[in-house]
């Protein structure tokens, strides 16, 4: 299993870059459709894979000793090799997602206050969608074991895919395609991608000047290289929140099994109660929030605020270790997860438009980083800290918490700064700031 991860991660983070700048230059739905097809495949391959390794396990000749039975486990086994790197090879599932948000923001490009809360919709899709597919997976394969649930996700994917390319209309404008958008795609691999969003401007919308604001002057010169303070604070924020969010979906299995006694039941019941309070939060509570307080608050404010109740979250954790105090915070868990979808519009707003599919790409490349050396991290402290202080490990994700607070403060100051910077960019400075929400004055003329 590890050699179908380490393969998917590897050639999921060789094209993932590419995919991004070729939604930018020919469409996200192709991407989307690109994305989906993978998966179809992958779990047409992934069946075709069950069918082999059962057939030859209930077959009479399915002793070690029979030629058949090596044959069928061995085309079994490339079957899921293949599929695995099919589906790394379209971008996976980050491919898709960053495909999603691209198409949000192109849809939200001229009410741009209400990227968030779109956002939010997608992530609350995304928990009751999470919270649904393991209950369903679990009655059917009580009734019929491995091979009916796989059939029924494969025909759901089936159904995404047609979907796509039925209903879904392309987002983008046709008018920012370039004459050669293959040339320009192989250039944008993952690595790149990251390079130019975390040490370069060159695809920032207004800060220092950007492509809309202040274009000829501004405090840091534009489209010109060196790092970039805002992105990079929000980067080092991004990673760090993303840390707590990981450790608490891998650490609370081991540390509830451990500390409560729970069995698989009741952690189900619990990621179940989870996910469905993220999803309320997200599609009901969040945007009434937003309608009612917009004024005030702001991108910055949710991500804060977010935040901060995770940061209460895994304290609690800390100082009430019961199975009681576990469940009665969930409600808190569930409000702490404002913070990501805003987070992910503070990105989008300090990028250019006709850049979005490269910059959620490279989210995605840092979630995948995150995920894989997270894990890791979390279980050495665990490990090291089980026996004398089990809570050790929630205490190392608030300061984490911490450190994404410090993080944000300081990409808040970088955009006050080149928002009051020289003359040249004092228009995309003020521009910048009223797009992330510090000014919400500006005009509505779009419906999403």
């Amino acid at each position: 299993m590890k050699y179908l991860y380490a393969l998917e991660f590897t050639s999921a983070t060789l094209t993932i870059g590419t995919l991004g700048a070729f939604s930018d230059y020919m469409g996200r739905k192709k991407v989307l459709l690109i994305s989906s097809c993978g998966q179809f495949i992958y779990l047409l391959l992934f069946l075709l894979a069950l069918t082999h390794a059962s057939s030859s396990s209930s077959s009479p000749s399915a002793a070690p000793s029979s030629p058949s039975s090596p044959s069928s486990y061995r085309a079994a086994r490339i079957c899921l090799f293949v599929a695995t790197f099919v589906n790394g090879l379209t971008g996976s599932y980050g491919t898709y997602l960053s495909g999603l948000y691209a198409y949000a923001a192109d849809l939200t490009k001229r009410k741009p206050t209400d990227r968030g809360v779109i956002f939010a919709k997608i992530v609350g899709c995304l928990a009751l969608g999470n919270t649904a597919g393991p209950l369903l997976s679990g009655l059917l394969l009580n009734g019929a074991g491995f091979f009916l649930p796989l059939v029924v996700h494969t025909i759901m994917a089936g159904l995404t895919l047609v979907l796509i390319g039925w209903w879904v209309k392309e987002s983008l404008d046709p008018g920012d395609k370039p004459s050669e958008p293959f040339r320009i795609c192989r250039q944008h691999n993952t690595f790149v991608v990251l390079y130019h969003f975390l040490w370069t401007r060159q695809h920032q919308a207004m800060e220092g000047g950007g492509r809309d604001g202040g274009r000829d002057g501004g405090r840091d010169g534009g489209r010109e290289g060196g790092p970039a303070p805002s992105l990079l604070a929000l980067s080092g924020c991004f990673c760090l929140a993303f840390l707590g969010l990981v450790g608490q979906g891998t650490i609370f299995v081991y540390y509830a099994k451990r500390m409560f006694g729970w069995k698989a039941d009741v952690l189900g019941y619990y990621e179940a109660l989870t996910g469905g309070c993220k999803g309320l939060v997200m599609l009901v509570l969040l945007p009434f929030l937003y309608r009612l307080l917009h004024r005030p608050f702001n991108d910055f404010a949710f991500v804060a605020v977010g935040l901060a109740l995770s940061c209460l979250y895994f304290a609690l954790l800390v100082f009430l270790p019961t199975p009681v105090a576990a469940f009665s915070i969930i409600p808190l868990n569930a409000l702490s997860q404002a913070a990501y979808p805003h987070l992910r519009s503070l990105f989008s707003r300090a990028i250019a438009q006709d850049s979005q599919g490269q910059l959620f790409a490279a989210l995605s490349a840092l979630e995948t980083l995150t995920t894989a050396v997270s894990p890791l991290v979390l279980n050495s402290v665990y490990n090291a800290s089980v026996r004398a202080f089990p809570e050790c490990v929630w205490l190392v994700l608030v300061f984490a918490l911490v450190g994404a607070e410090a993080s944000l403060y300081l990409a808040f100051r970088a955009f006050r700064r080149n928002g009051g910077g020289k003359k040249g960019g004092k228009d995309g400075g003020k521009a910048l700031l009223a797009s992330i929400g510090e000014d919400g004055d500006e005009e509505r003329q779009m419906d999403v």
